[in-house]
């Protein structure tokens, strides 16, 4: 029972502190993907492709606008949605639907966003986006929240529904958060909670696999 107990506090120590140092970067990552969403709500990039671009009783509407670049830290980056509709009548306005895009990490691996839809204020420098927001890392966190509001100018961001964080053998979740100061302070409040999953056992692992072998070997 020791020992269970001093397994499972230790697990608690180190998914503290892997949260502690974490979601700060988990937090400045989704800003950084934000802004690039926001890139994509812009008509004049030279690197911004589209299928089809028509005018319509609703606007100007691009068709698969897929947008290629690098951030300001050299990153590159590719964005996409299935379609883009600016105003007419509101040309700092522009609706992004089904968006999907991924950013290369210093690690050399890479973020996956995913969003339902969008709304970006090009004046204002807000990004507002609806329905499920997925961020995955292949250094293996999953971020998932629904509904955001982006303030690009002020580096901060607010999601006022239910916030989950996966990492490896633990789970971590709030009913708000709200990211601040360039995603340097990121908070998780009302109802945070984390479960930790009892890693696999090697020995067991083993024993299973001896089993498996000694039977295939039985005749």
């Amino acid at each position: 029972m020791r020992t269970r107990a001093f397994l499972s506090a230790r697990r608690h120590s180190r998914t503290v502190r892997f949260l502690r140092r974490f979601l700060p970067v988990s937090g400045a990552l989704a800003l950084v993907l934000f802004a690039v969403i926001a890139k994509l709500a812009s008509y004049n990039l030279p690197d911004l492709s589209a299928l089809k671009l028509s005018i319509t009783k609703n606007g100007i509407v691009m068709q698969d606008p897929k947008l290629t670049g690098f951030d300001k830290s050299h990153r590159e980056y590719t964005i996409n949605a299935t379609q883009a509709v600016q105003a007419l009548g509101s040309p700092n306005q522009v609706n992004l639907k089904a968006i999907n895009g991924v950013i290369k990490l210093p690690s050399q691996g890479s973020a996956n966003i995913s969003a339902e839809s969008g709304d970006f204020d090009n004046q204002k420098n807000t990004l507002k986006l609806y329905g499920n927001i997925n961020i995955e890392s292949t250094d293996g966190y999953d971020v998932r929240m629904h509904d955001a509001d982006i303030d690009l100018k002020g580096g901060t961001m607010t999601s006022p529904n239910e916030v989950t964080v996966h990492y490896q053998d633990s789970q971590t979740s709030g009913d708000t958060l709200s990211v601040s100061e360039g995603g340097q302070n990121i908070r998780l409040e009302g109802g945070v909670r984390s479960t930790l999953m009892p890693p696999k056992r090697q020995n067991e692992e083993g024993a299973a696999t001896a089993a498996d072998q000694g039977g295939g070997q039985a005749k």
